[in-house]
């Protein structure tokens, strides 16, 4: 019996230090995501998921809501880094358009991505001197991402879609630029 006790202790024992034991490794600092390893959305956006889309019939009262936070919001570069997150969910949405094989529904989805992206650029015309640098780190990260993100689109894409994903893209360029 003092056998299988001390068994029992000399286990519990064991698994305490060894589950315990600190890990000494040298740390990896992230690294951008390169091109060739992203296939969707969801790797560049999350938490940016398509959700309701503009084809769904409750999709006007998420629009409703986005239009109540953008009143909400001060200050034009942080407006205008509101606008290319709402860019970004509509070029989601257009995505998982795409991947149901609903490419006229995803063409207006794209139309009004580009309208809050030219939104967005307007409101960072208007902020040029005063805007935060964390605000335009943040825009800029977002920016890079779907520059990253609309080749896979357009690869994705035929027809009038493409040609609107291009618009988007000259957009975006213009608009990194700023």
């Amino acid at each position: 019996m003092a056998k299988k006790f001390s068994i029992v202790v000399f286990t519990i024992f064991l698994s305490l230090f060894v589950n315990t034991c600190p890990i000494l490794a040298v740390g990896v600092s992230p690294s951008p995501i390169p091109s060739q390893l992203v296939t969707d959305s969801y790797t560049l956006f999350w938490p940016i998921t398509p959700g309701v889309t503009i084809e769904d019939k409750t999709f006007f009262i998420k629009e409703f809501k986005e239009k109540i936070i953008g009143i909400f919001i001060s200050g034009e570069d942080k407006k205008a880094e509101y606008q290319i997150t709402l860019g970004t969910k509509r070029l989601v949405e257009s995505e998982k358009l795409l991947k149901e094989k609903k490419a006229d529904v995803a063409a207006r989805s794209l139309e009004k991505a580009r309208t809050n992206i030219a939104s967005a650029k307007d409101h960072l015309i208007k902020s040029k001197d005063k805007s935060s640098p964390d605000v335009r780190s943040n825009i800029q990260k977002q920016l890079e991402n779907l520059i990253v993100f609309l080749p896979i689109l357009k690869s994705n894409s035929e027809g009038e879609v493409s040609v609107k994903i291009e618009e988007i893209q000259k957009d975006i360029n213009a608009l990194s630029s700023l």
